[in-house]
C-alpha cells in the first residue's frame, strides 16, 4: 500500500512539472532577440553551435502565413539576379532568375502615320546585260522615201515616183525630193521610169541597184526608153546604180534620157539585144561624172550619146563609153548648137560630132585622142 501511494505520487509530480515546462513560454514570447544568432561555423549540426539550423525545422512547418511579405529575398537564398529579373520557382530548376513567361500577344494596334522618306541609297552594281531586243523600224525622213526588196516604203521604184505627191508634196527647188533605192534588182519589165524635175534617185552603188527592163516609151524611129527623164523635166540626179535595157530584139533600145540641168553620178548604162541601133545616153544638155556606158550591139550602129535637139552644153568628165564590138561614135548628131565637152575620159569609136572638145581623153588602149 505504500509502494502504491509512492508510485502515484511520483507520477502526479512528473504530471505537473512538465506542465510547468510548457506553460513556461507563452505564445509570441520566443522573439528574435531571444535566439542566439547562427555561429557561421557549425553547419547544420543540431547538436552544435547556435542558430537555427535545417534539423530544427520540420518539412512543411514554413507556410507562406508563417512568412512575412518580403521577408524571403534573393539575397537569404543565396542567388543574386541582374536588374529587371526577379526570382521564380520551377518544378524542375527551383528558384531560379527570370525575365518571367511572356504573357499572350496584345491586339495589333493602329497604323501609325508614314514618317518621312528617308534619303536615297548608294546606285547598286550594274546587272548584266539583257538580251538584244528586235529591230526598230527605219528612221523615215522628211522629202525622202525607201524602195527596198523588203522594209522600205515601196519595193517597186515605178511606184515610189508615181507617189512623189503622197510622200513629198509637190517637187520644186524650195521642196526638193529624193528616192532612196536599197540593194537589189529591180526589174521592170516593158515599163518605163519616168522621172520628175526636182527628184533625184540614189542607189546603193552599181554593183548594188539595178533597174532592168526593156522599156515601152516609144520616141523618134521607135526607141524605147527604160528610164525617161525628158524633154520636160529637169534638175534631177541619178546616182549610185546601173540602168540595164536589155532590149526586146524589135525596137533600138535606149538606156537613159535626161533633160537639162540634168545631173548623172558615179552610174553604169548598160544597152544590149537585138536592134539596128543602140543608145546609152539620149541627152538634151546636162553634166556626167564617173559614168560607164557599155554598149552590145548585135548589128548597125551604137552611140553612147545621142545628143539631139539639144537643149544645153554637155560634159562628160571621168568617165568610160565603151562603144561594144561594132563600133560608130561616142556621140552622135544634133542641131550641134552647143559644145559637148568630154574631159579625163576614155572612149572607143570614131567622132563625127563637130563640136566634140577632148581634154585628155583616151582610146580604149589608152591613147591620146585628137581633137
Amino acid at each position: 500500500m505504500r509502494k502504491t501511494l509512492f508510485i502515484l505520487s511520483i507520477m502526479t509530480a512528473a504530471s505537473l512539472f512538465n506542465t510547468a515546462v510548457f506553460a513556461a513560454v507563452a505564445n509570441d514570447e520566443v522573439i528574435s532577440i531571444k535566439l542566439k544568432e547562427a555561429d557561421g561555423t557549425s553547419g547544420q549540426n543540431t547538436n552544435s553551435g547556435s542558430g537555427v539550423k535545417t534539423g530544427h525545422i520540420q518539412d512543411s512547418a514554413v507556410t507562406t502565413t508563417k512568412i512575412a511579405n518580403g521577408a524571403v529575398t534573393a539575397s537569404k537564398l543565396g542567388i543574386t539576379c541582374p536588374d529587371n529579373y526577379y526570382l521564380q520557382y520551377t518544378a524542375l530548376g527551383g528558384w531560379i532568375c527570370s525575365i518571367g513567361t511572356p504573357g499572350l500577344q496584345g491586339p495589333i494596334g493602329l497604323t501609325g502615320p508614314q514618317g518621312p522618306q528617308g534619303s536615297t541609297g548608294a546606285t547598286g552594281a550594274t546587272g548584266a546585260q539583257g538580251p538584244k531586243g528586235d529591230t526598230g523600224p527605219m528612221p523615215h525622213y522628211g522629202n525622202r522615201t525607201v524602195v527596198a526588196k523588203s522594209g522600205g516604203d515601196y519595193t517597186d521604184p515605178v511606184a515610189a515616183m508615181n507617189a512623189v505627191t503622197t510622200w513629198c508634196g509637190t517637187p520644186s527647188a524650195i521642196n526638193p525630193c529624193l528616192i532612196k533605192i536599197m540593194p537589189g534588182v529591180y526589174d521592170l519589165g516593158a515599163g518605163t521610169l519616168f522621172l520628175h524635175s526636182y527628184v533625184d534617185i540614189d542607189g546603193s552603188g552599181e554593183n548594188n541597184t539595178v533597174i532592168k527592163g526593156t522599156g515601152t516609151v516609144t520616141e523618134y524611129y521607135d526607141r524605147h526608153i527604160l528610164v525617161y527623164g525628158a524633154p520636160a523635166e529637169s534638175n534631177y540626179q541619178i546616182s549610185n546604180l546601173t540602168i540595164d535595157n536589155i532590149g526586146d530584139g524589135a525596137s533600138r533600145p535606149v538606156g537613159l534620157y535626161v533633160g537639162v540641168n540634168s545631173r548623172v553620178v558615179n552610174t553604169t548604162v548598160h544597152v544590149g539585144g537585138n536592134s539596128d541601133m543602140n543608145i546609152g545616153v539620149w541627152v538634151l544638155g546636162g553634166y556626167f561624172f564617173n559614168l560607164t556606158v557599155n554598149l552590145d550591139p548585135v548589128y548597125g550602129a551604137s552611140y553612147a550619146f545621142i545628143d539631139q535637139w539639144a537643149g544645153g552644153p554637155v560634159t562628160v568628165e571621168s568617165s568610160r563609153l565603151n562603144q561594144g564590138s561594132i563600133g560608130d561614135s561616142p556621140v552622135c548628131c544634133g542641131a550641134q548648137a552647143y559644145p559637148f565637152n568630154l574631159v579625163n575620159s576614155l572612149f572607143s569609136g570614131s567622132n563625127n560630132y563637130g563640136l566634140l572638145r577632148m581634154v585628155n581623153v583616151y582610146d580604149a588602149n589608152y591613147a591620146p585622142r585628137q581633137q
